[in-house]
């Protein structure tokens, strides 16, 4: 169970990284230079350890006992909860107000506003475009400056929202366990 609450935020929180990137590059066209390649591997290993080191006590919640059957030798296993899951400010702190934060809640308003932002940046980028082609018609061979997104930029976007419609239904789901 731990391991795969652990792929589910570190999918959610790569969905994240990747609207933050389409963010720079559309609203920052300028500052490039700090989209490369060994930042990105290094923004994908802090997800990575951030999302082992938040769900290590997922791993000490459960124990598993052995109970003896009717059989003599044989054995019932059974997992258990342990103190910590069964505390009160455990459940509280970590369980609720955590993973509303961390998993839920926080995500979802980053990825409303930056592709709030992105949306407003591309209209303005089209209005711009229609005022200086209307005031530029009588020029000849003269070149604007477009939008680098692409319509299957939209899509990618459309898939990133439903995978993590997706896996924020899964965690629902997963969460009576």
């Amino acid at each position: 169970m731990a391991a795969g609450v652990h792929c589910t935020d570190r999918a959610v929180w790569v969905v994240v990284l990747v609207t933050v990137d389409r963010y720079i590059a559309i609203c920052m066209p300028l500052r490039s230079k700090i989209r490369t390649l060994p930042r990105a591997r290094v923004a994908v290993a802090v997800v990575i350890v951030a999302a082992v080191c938040y769900n290590i006590p997922r791993f000490f919640e459960k124990e598993v006992v052995y109970e003896a059957t009717c059989e003599p030798g044989r054995y019932r296993i059974k997992l258990d909860q342990t103190e910590l899951r069964r505390d009160g400010w455990y459940f509280v702190i970590y369980k609720t107000i955590c993973s509303i934060v961390f998993r839920t809640i926080g995500p979802l308003l980053l990825l409303i506003v930056l592709n709030a932002r992105l949306i407003r940046a591309l209209r303005q980028m089209r209005r711009r475009h229609r005022y200086l082609t209307r005031r530029n018609q009588q020029r000849e061979n003269v070149t604007l400056p477009t939008s680098s997104v692409t319509t299957g930029d939209w899509v990618d976007l459309v898939q990133y929202l439903a995978t993590l419609a997706v896996l924020r239904l899964q965690f629902q789901l997963k969460i009576g366990d």
